[in-house]
C-alpha cells in the first residue's frame, strides 16, 4: 500500500492492495494534544505530526493494516538533492511542515553529521549528495517480492536503537516478521556493549523480529546462521568473498563491514544488523578498529532501498529455514566462511584461552584445540576472539 501525507494531515491519499486510490479528508479532525483522527466508511486514520496508523473497518471489526512514520528529515533532504540552496519557506510548503519544524529538523540533521550548510537563516543546501531511504518505494518492492513482511515495515529518521524499539513492542504484541530500519541511531550498540558508529543516511541499520515457539532453546546458533545469510547477501551484491569472525562479524580482507547483534525477549528474537555502506575518515578514526564499507569496494552507486528489500527477503527465508532445521542448515557454509579456520587464536574477556580454531559444535560454540590436545568450547557472547600473532 502506497501512502503520502502532510505532517498536518489535511489530506491522506493512499492506494490499497486492490489498487484502488483512496482519499481521506482530514480537515475536520478531532485535534487534541497533537492527535489526529479521520473516518471514512472503510478506513480509520489516527496519527500525529510524527506517525499515523491506518485501520480497515469491516462491519464491527477494525484491523490495523499499516503504521507509517512521517519522516521530517527525509522530507527535507529529498528537496535538497540538486545541492543548490533552497529557501525554508519553499521547503515548508512542499513538505507540509511548519517553518519552525523545518529549522529545528535542519539543526538536528547538522548535529548528527549531515553535510548541510545554512545560507543565512533563510535557505539551506547540501554540501554533498545524501540520499534518504524511500519508505514507499521499499514497501512497494517488498510487496512484489515478499508480501508476508511488507505490511510490517517501519522506518525512522532517528531512533535510540532499532533493536530496543522491537524489544519494547513485545510487551503489547508479537513482533514476528516485524522490521525496523533507521537512518541514524543515537544509542545503538553491538556485542560486548560497544557503541554503534555510522553516518546518518549513509548505512543500513536494521532489526528483524522473529518468534520461536520453542523459546531460547530453539535459538541456539542463531547468530552464526544470520552471519551466513548476511555474508552471502553481501557476496551477491559486491561480487567478492567475505569471511566471518566468530561468532558473527562479517569481514572483507580482515576489515569489518557488518556486525550482528541478537537480543531476546520471551520467545522473540530481535536480529540487529548494521552494514557499512559509506564511512567517512572521521568515523573510521572513531571506530578505532580495521573497517571497510561497500563504497570502499567501488560500490558507491548502490541503492540502499534495493539492498534493504533484498536483505530482509533473504533474512525471512533464512529464518524460516533456521526455525525448521536449526544451525545444521548453515553449519557447513559457516565453516567455509570462517576467517580463523585452523589458525591459532586467543580469547579476550573473563577467560583467557589460546588454541587452534578447529570448528564449531552443534550449538555454535567455537572449538579450540589446546596445546595438550584437549578441545575447549567457547560459548557465544562470552568472550571475543583474536588471531594470535607471533
Amino acid at each position: 500500500m502506497g501512502l503520502w501525507a502532510s505532517s498536518r494531515l489535511h489530506f491522506i491519499r493512499f492506494s490499497d492492495r486492490t489498487g484502488l486510490r483512496r482519499m481521506v479528508d482530514c480537515r475536520n479532525l478531532n485535534n487534541g494534544a497533537g492527535l489526529y483522527e479521520a473516518w471514512t466508511r472503510t478506513y480509520l486514520v489516527i496519527g500525529s505530526d510524527a506517525w499515523l496508523i491506518i485501520f480497515r473497518i469491516n462491519g464491527k471489526t477494525i484491523s490495523k493494516i499499516r503504521a507509517i512514520q512521517i519522516m521530517s528529515g527525509a522530507k527535507i533532504l529529498f528537496q535538497l538533492q540538486n545541492l543548490e540552496p533552497v529557501s525554508i519557506s519553499e521547503i515548508a510548503v512542499k513538505s507540509g511542515l511548519p517553518s519552525t519544524e523545518v529549522c529545528t529538523t535542519i539543526e538536528r540533521l547538522i548535529e548528527i553529521g549531515v553535510p548541510l550548510k545554512w545560507n543565512s537563516k533563510k535557505s539551506v543546501c547540501l554540501l554533498q549528495p545524501v540520499c534518504p531511504l524511500d519508505v514507499e518505494r521499499i514497501v512497494k518492492n517488498l510487496e512484489l517480492v515478499n508480501s508476508e513482511i511488507a505490511g510490517n515495515f517501519t522506518l525512522f529518521d532517528e531512533i535510540d536503537s532499532t533493536n530496543e524499539y522491537l524489544l519494547k513492542l513485545t510487551a503489547s504484541k508479537s513482533i514476528h516478521k516485524h522490521i525496523c530500519v533507521a537512518e541514524f541511531m543515537s544509542s545503538g550498540r553491538g556485542r560486548q556493549r560497544r557503541k554503534w558508529v555510522g553516518g546518518a543516511y549513509q548505512n543500513i541499520i536494521l532489526s528483524f523480529g522473529w518468534k520461536f515457539e520453542g523459546g531460547l532453546s530453539q535459538m541456539s546458533g542463531l547468530s552464526l546462521a544470520v552471519a551466513v545469510i548476511v555474508s552471502d547477501f553481501l557476496q551477491q551484491v559486491a561480487g567478492v568473498k567475505f569471511q566471518v569472525k566468530w561468532p558473527n562479524d562479517i569481514l572483507y580482507k580482515n576489515r569489518k563491514i557488518s556486525g550482528i547483534l541478537i537480543e531476546t525477549m520471551d520467545r522473540h528474537a530481535v536480529v540487529g544488523i548494521g552494514i557499512n555502506c559509506n564511512l567517512s575518515e572521521d568515523e573510521i578514526s572513531v571506530i578505532g578498529t580495521p573497517v571497510t564499507s561497500l563504497a570502499a569496494l567501488s560500490l558507491d552507486s548502490l541503492d540502499r532501498n534495493e539492498l534493504i528489500v533484498r536483505l530482509v527477503d533473504l533474512l525471512h527465508q533464512g529464518l524460516k529455514t533456521f526455525s525448521q532445521q536449526k544451525l545444521d542448515a548453515f553449519r557447513t557454509r559457516w565453516l567455509e566462511l570462517h576467517a580463523h579456520a585452523n589458525k591459532r587464536v586467543y580469547t579476550r574477556g573473563n577467560i583467557s584461552i589460546e588454541g587452534k580454531a578447529i570448528g564449531i559444535d552443534q550449538r555454535g560454540a567455537l572449538l579450540l584445540e589446546l596445546s595438550n590436545g584437549d578441545v575447549y568450547s567457547v560459548n557465544s557472547g562470552e568472550i571475543s576472539v583474536r588471531e594470535k600473532s607471533f
